[in-house]
């Protein structure tokens, strides 16, 4: 009776154990992550107030300071956006339909947050979240949040400086 139950607690630690270790190294490497958009901050002489993680995109603010940082880990981009100098954030779809058996759907191609300077001379300036082209196959969460975080970034050009 007593090897059975050996046994089992073998089985199931051997099931359990590298799925655990999975998930451990999978957090090591978001804390990793996190870590060099707060050292990008840093390194700018800002301070991450809010951040967030949507697939291999981190974001984040510096509420104070009024400026956002964006990091893509697959296309190694890194972008600084000084949010005293926009005017307004929003969020670019890029989509076309298509037929289906179910009849004609909407296929999402690009979801970017597009920043809209005050000065009209500049460029607007696009942080891309989900483009098809770059073999982003399957949107999730990206444009949910992209929606969200148009609204805390335009909450904060909207505040008025310190």
């Amino acid at each position: 009776m007593e090897i059975n139950i050996v046994i089992v607690l073998v089985i199931v630690s051997a099931i359990t154990l590298p799925a655990l270790i999975l998930k451990i190294k999978a957090n090591q490497k978001k804390k990793k992550k996190l870590e060099i958009l707060k050292n990008y901050a840093k390194e700018s002489g800002f301070q991450i107030t809010d951040c967030e993680r949507i697939e291999k995109i981190y974001l984040g603010v510096d509420k104070n300071a009024k400026m956002c940082f964006y990091i893509n880990f697959s296309t190694n981009n890194r972008i600084l956006v000084d949010l005293n100098s926009i005017k307004q954030c929003k969020v670019y779809e890029a989509a076309r339909s298509a037929n289906t058996s179910n009849g004609r759907s909407k296929i999402i191609e690009k979801v970017e947050l597009q920043f809209l300077p005050k000065d009209n001379k500049e460029a607007k300036i696009s942080l891309e979240f989900f483009n098809i082209e770059n073999g982003d196959f399957q949107i999730a969460e990206e444009l949910l949040l992209t929606r969200k975080w148009e609204g805390i970034i335009n909450k904060i050009i909207s505040e008025k400086s310190s």
